[in-house]
């Protein structure tokens, strides 16, 4: 009895053996496997801002009176890790950095140009106030998508001064400063359609923005590319500054598409160029 119950052992021990064997398909122990190494993603290009700025004040001599001033700020462009980008990136950065800083030094020395012909044309400050015109300039980045905003004020000596908003867009893709239509896949019905947008949307401020309106304001917002325009997060602000929809008092009109609302216009592509759902 033994001997069958000591024989009965070795054959299941055989038998396991063989199972053994079979999943290992009779080659030899089965390692860890080794972690596939990460490959590190190209570095894109970070970009940071430093403000220049010109200013100045004219002294009456006689009075000790400032009777004209200016002030003016744009954001020069730079790269922040230039040491970590490959040739070919690299040189696609400083173009976009070349072209960007070249228009700003282009709208700072236009604006030093205006402010010394203000003071030059002037002797003393009407009505007591200095003549003023300031200019700041500051970024915003959306996906691909820069916008330079423009925050202005400027009194000429009337009965109040005058605030307003400016834009320029620029395509870090391209290196161009391009006009806002162009960043929907078909530019036209971009412009076309968030123009009947916006005009709804100004139409449901109420009353006391629809009674003041100029009696073509339906026209004016379908340029609405050619008022100050910004990009963000969550979607499109457009600004008409005042005078441009209707009189001073009603004061600057602000109308805001979310990228929801303009996502059938801009298309596809557009919507991936400004970052959005990334």
């Amino acid at each position: 009895m033994k001997k069958y119950i000591i024989t009965l052992v070795l054959l299941l021990a055989l038998v396991l053996c063989g199972c053994s064997g079979q999943e290992n398909n009779g080659s030899a122990p089965m390692q860890d496997e080794q972690p596939t190494p990460e490959v590190a993603e190209p570095a894109e290009p970070l970009y940071g801002y430093e403000e220049k700025t010109c200013e100045r004040a004219f002294t009456d001599e006689s009075t000790g009176e400032v009777y004209a001033s200016y002030g003016y700020s744009v954001p020069m462009l730079g790269i922040i890790n230039a040491d970590k980008l490959g040739e070919e990136t690299l040189a696609l950065a400083q173009r976009n950095v070349e072209v960007f800083n070249t228009r700003m030094q282009e709208i700072l020395d236009d604006a030093v140009a205006y402010g010394e012909e203000l003071a030059f044309e002037t002797e003393s400050a009407p009505f007591g106030l200095a003549l003023a015109d300031e200019k700041t300039l500051s970024v915003s980045c959306t996906g691909q998508i820069m916008t330079v905003w423009v925050d202005g004020y400027f009194y000429g000596g009337g009965a109040h001064p005058y605030a307003y908003n400016d834009s320029y867009t620029f395509d870090l893709t391209v290196g161009q400063f391009i006009d806002p239509t162009q960043i929907g896949d078909d530019p036209e019905h971009f412009r076309a359609t968030a123009a009947a947008l916006l005009v709804a949307k100004a139409e449901s401020l109420g009353d006391d923005y629809t009674s003041g309106y100029w009696s073509d304001y339906a026209q004016i917002i379908s340029r609405w590319n050619e008022a100050a325009v910004l990009f963000d997060e969550t979607g499109m602000t457009v600004v008409f500054s005042a005078y441009e929809l209707g009189p001073y008092a009603m004061g600057p009109v602000e109308l805001i598409l979310t990228y929801e609302e303009l996502a059938e216009a801009i298309g596809e592509g557009g919507l991936a160029h400004l970052g959005v759902g990334e």
